[in-house]
């Protein structure tokens, strides 16, 4: 993970550079106009007071130095403001893209730990709060030390005592007051960050099984579990907030404070004739224009433990180790061979095993139904033939080749795989269908839909291939949403298919009729076949009792 924050930050260096020292200057441009326009407006007051000194001011240059700044700082803020949000927005875009990346491998077998709203939460959440990284903590930390270097040697010329009373409160001011707050704070922080994690979780979870609440009248409990929810994280928000409200109170109070200390130091010692009486006003006004670079540090420590969260989730994600490991390079095929299961033995974590030392040859062509009771191992099989999960010990040879040498890509050309729930895209039945075969045409997918019988129910579609089903198929019945996976399995056209209960959810007279459509287009496929009905038994050329 550290490398990863690395690597995106160097990717965008000069843009983060130029952003710093752009919020560098227009800092620089604020003491400077406050310190000069202190200084005019006083020198030409007391050079007001006579004649002679009326006439021997220089009004021009001052006047000149305080529109340049003015200007200055007008344009340096906004291209502050360009330059460090582009730069922002073109990491964050890299770490979204990066973060998929990470997450892609982890499914199916790892990305079970996770709830979904706890993925959306660090896809969405944790992400979208790292901008404050550089843009409320690494900048404002930066250019507040610069400047707080900058005035206290910029004060030392004139006096020392100013320019040690004015570092040392903006560093308690800058910095210690906000350190104080966060350590207060932290654990109503942690609190709230957690709180909002939970809030989110709760809230997908209601709206995935706002059917089943609404059947079984469970809707008024889960609206008072939301509003406990919500009354615990008011109550972490507001100790929160009450921590942060006396953070700037003393922020406030320090500041005045030191505006007191500075008009009082530089009267005494321009009194005793150190310097002019003008540059009491350069140093007030330059003091409160150097809190302008420590008054955004309290907010930066306080998005520190938002952001340190963030970082921690992304972490852990970027820590887990995938379950299958994909070599990158091909490996040659022998289509003639079948597959060879040998020796093979898998538990899932923390359970017993499901399979082993378990064994089976399968023919190329062949078509083996595997049968028996519920937990036996059936749907595990199909997946260690489709390497989403990987056995603990024993070898999976397919076409000649070792399961474990054959690349992700050359493996999904091969196999193709019908779950007992398929997953249905929220998008049009065209999508749904060619999800495996971009190039595949019109024509090609109402084949597939033919063969599937799905043709009559097509013809009934006003909007035809562009019909949307909606979430996860949502304007589909079980049995339509199976055979759409089975339609889009024929578009893939791969030699070996894995089916899992691929007539659940068909009335009698549809599945006998599926079937009696899918044994010529099996003819020349490998099959292996995963039922508890007798129906799709008829597809098989050999059955397998799995105990």
């Amino acid at each position: 993970m550290k490398g990863l924050f690395v690597t995106m930050w160097w990717r965008h260096k000069w843009t983060l550079l130029c952003g710093l020292a752009l919020a560098l200057v227009t800092l620089a441009a604020s003491v400077a106009l406050l310190s000069l326009s202190g200084w005019f407006i006083t020198a030409a007051g007391f050079a007001g007071l006579t004649v002679l000194g009326a006439s021997q001011f220089n009004y021009f240059l001052p006047a000149a130095g305080v529109r340049l700044f003015a200007l200055l700082r007008i344009v340096a803020r906004y291209g502050e403001r360009v330059v460090t949000h582009q730069a922002t927005f073109k990491i964050l875009t890299s770490l979204r893209v990066r973060v998929y990346d990470m997450i892609e491998p982890l499914a199916p077998a790892h990305l079970i730990r996770y709830r979904s709203g706890d993925l959306l939460n660090r896809l969405i959440a944790d992400i979208e709060a790292l901008d404050n990284l550089y843009l409320r903590l690494v900048t404002p930390l930066v250019v507040a030390v610069l400047v707080i270097i900058a005035v206290g040697y910029f004060f030392s010329w004139y006096d020392l005592w100013v320019s040690v009373w004015v570092v040392c409160m903006l560093v308690i001011s800058g910095f210690a007051l906000p350190l104080v707050t966060l350590l207060l704070g932290r654990r109503a922080g942690r609190c709230v960050a957690q709180q909002r994690q939970r809030l989110r979780e709760q809230a997908v979870i209601g709206l995935q099984s706002l059917s089943e609440q609404l059947v079984f009248h469970r809707t008024r409990q889960y609206h008072k579990r939301m509003a406990q929810l919500q009354h615990q994280l008011y109550q972490a928000e507001k100790r929160l907030a009450y921590v942060e409200g006396w953070g700037n109170a003393l922020f406030v109070i320090f500041a005045g404070l030191t505006l007191v200390g500075v008009l009082w130091l530089a009267t005494q010692h321009s009194y005793h004739g150190a310097y002019h009486g003008t540059l009491i006003a350069l140093m007030v006004l330059g003091t409160m224009a150097a809190f302008e670079a420590v008054m955004a540090l309290p907010r930066a420590f306080k998005q520190w433990g938002e952001t340190a969260t963030a970082i921690h989730n992304i972490k852990t994600l970027a820590a887990a180790q995938p379950a299958v490991v994909f070599r990158t390079t091909n490996c040659h095929l022998d289509m003639t061979q079948g597959i060879d299961i040998s020796q093979v033995t898998f538990a899932y974590p923390g359970q017993s095993p499901v399979l082993t030392e378990f064994s089976l040859q399968i023919k190329q062509g062949e078509r083996v139904a595997i049968v028996g009771p519920s937990g036996a191992g059936k749907t595990t099989l199909l997946h260690l033939l489709a390497r989403i999960n990987e056995p603990q010990a024993g070898t999976i040879r397919l076409a000649g080749c070792d399961i474990e040498q054959i690349p992700e890509q050359q493996l999904r050309q091969q196999v193709v795989l019908v779950g007992q729930y398929p997953h249905l895209f929220q998008a049009t039945l065209r999508d749904n269908v060619s999800v495996f075969n971009l190039a595949i045409t019109d024509t090609q997918i109402m084949q597939a839909l033919e063969k599937v019988q799905l043709l009559p129910w097509f013809e009934g579609l006003t909007q035809g291939l562009d019909t949307w089903l909606g979430e996860h198929g949502a304007m589909l019945s079980g049995g339509q949403r199976q055979r759409v996976a089975i339609a889009r399995a024929f578009c893939q056209n791969a030699p070996v298919w894995l089916l899992d209960e691929p007539t659940e959810g068909l009335d009698y007279q549809t599945e006998r009729q599926l079937i009696e459509d899918l044994k010529p287009c099996l003819a020349d496929k490998t099959v292996v076949l995963v039922t508890h009905r007798m129906q799709p038994l008829d597809l098989a050329s050999r059955q397998f009792h799995l105990d």
